[in-house]
């Protein structure tokens, strides 16, 4: 195996195990949606956050973690998976802000830096259906 095959495996890894914690954020939490969102609604109570927005908000976030994460494992649409991963991070860190939950913010960057690197590393993404796909319009 070359040096080049080497890369896609880690990458096709790398985007599988992200896939997998996406997929299963939304997988739990599918089941007790209701208490999820108003779970969340009573974390941002104080906040500038409405919490008819924050409930909103969390009865809709579980079912778009479990569709990137199934998108991330199968890497279909990985580029805009990514983007969209980033964008939604983006908007969970700025709820986290809202809240001054700093500890959770930094767990969050690292979410975004792991997804930075798939996106950055994109070129590898050899072991996928959108490589599949890009084969057979060849």
């Amino acid at each position: 195996m070359n040096a080049q095959n080497h890369k896609a495996l880690a990458y096709g890894t790398f985007r599988f195990a992200l896939g997998v914690v996406e997929l299963m954020h939304g997988f739990v939490r599918i089941p007790v949606l209701a208490g999820f969102a108003t779970g969340m609604a009573k974390q941002f109570e104080g906040t500038i956050m409405p919490g008819w927005f924050v409930y909103s908000f969390g009865s809709v976030l579980p079912f778009l973690e479990a569709l990137i994460g199934l998108a991330l494992i199968l890497g279909v649409f990985t580029c805009w998976t990514l983007v969209a991963v980033s964008l939604l991070m983006s908007i969970l860190i700025f709820g986290t802000c809202v809240r001054s939950d700093w500890a959770t913010v930094g767990l969050q960057l690292i979410y975004v830096i792991a997804f930075f690197i798939a996106l950055f590393l994109l070129e590898y993404n050899r072991y996928s259906v959108d490589h599949l796909i890009r084969r057979e319009e060849a």
